[in-house]
């Protein structure tokens, strides 16, 4: 069952957010004294598109909506070979975790040589 999150509550918590609201007056203000999204996006230590989008909201919204349209999240993305690629991930982890357990010790370096012979059930799952 997947895990089911809080919302953030406040801007700040939120680590995706690079420059909070109130500090997009500053940006405007700084980016039309030096006239350069360059220098500022510099300045500010982000990039020079997430400049653009503060200085020019509209463009913003545009730019969003034309991504929801054209579904590009959904360009690239395999469901089938992402389930594979995570089923292996987790067998790899459950491995590391079985060789912390024997030994007591992390070797990264022969993860490899450790071969433990893998339960009936997750070879099927793997494959199929």
């Amino acid at each position: 069952m997947p895990q089911k999150y809080l919302p953030f509550t406040k801007e700040k918590d939120d680590g995706r957010i690079k420059i909070p609201k109130n500090k997009h007056p500053e940006i405007i203000k700084f980016y039309k004294e030096c006239k350069s999204q360059r220098k500022t996006a510099k300045y500010y230590k982000v990039s020079r598109r997430l400049i653009q989008f503060i200085i020019n909201p509209k463009m913003y919204e545009e730019t969003k909506n034309k991504r929801k349209k054209e579904k590009v999240h959904l360009k690239y993305y395999d469901k089938d070979k992402r389930r594979n690629y995570t089923r292996k991930y987790r067998l790899k982890k459950r491995q590391l975790n079985l060789l912390i357990n024997k030994t007591g010790k992390v070797k990264f370096d022969n993860l490899d040589d450790y071969s433990q012979p893998e339960p009936e059930f997750l070879l099927t799952q793997l494959t199929h």
